[in-house]
């Protein structure tokens, strides 16, 4: 098994936050602070249960918020990616 940390980059510091600060709260009753239910509850959870089974193989996993800006490896591919699941035009920026 590799032992080489996945790290997810997300340009979504609320996507971020989610997982690394509040979803340990929510997994009693997805509700936030202010009593609402959490909203995109359906992703929050796709990407807890892909962090557990990384975690479960004993491969650590982790989210790091990057800025839009920000133009390290891999950023104008995960822009493409994200613009052909919205369905948008990309530009390369």
């Amino acid at each position: 098994l590799s032992c080489r940390p996945a790290v997810i980059h997300s340009c979504s510091e609320y996507a971020v936050r989610c997982a690394v600060e509040w979803l340990h709260k929510w997994h009693t009753g997805w509700r936030k602070s202010d009593k609402k239910p959490v909203k995109n509850r359906d992703l929050i959870e796709e990407i807890d249960e892909l962090i557990q089974v990384r975690q479960g193989q004993m491969e650590p996993a982790a989210l790091q918020f990057v800025h839009v800006r920000d133009d390290g490896p891999g950023t104008s591919r995960a822009r493409g990616l994200a613009h052909a699941v919205q369905g948008a035009p990309h530009r390369n920026t």
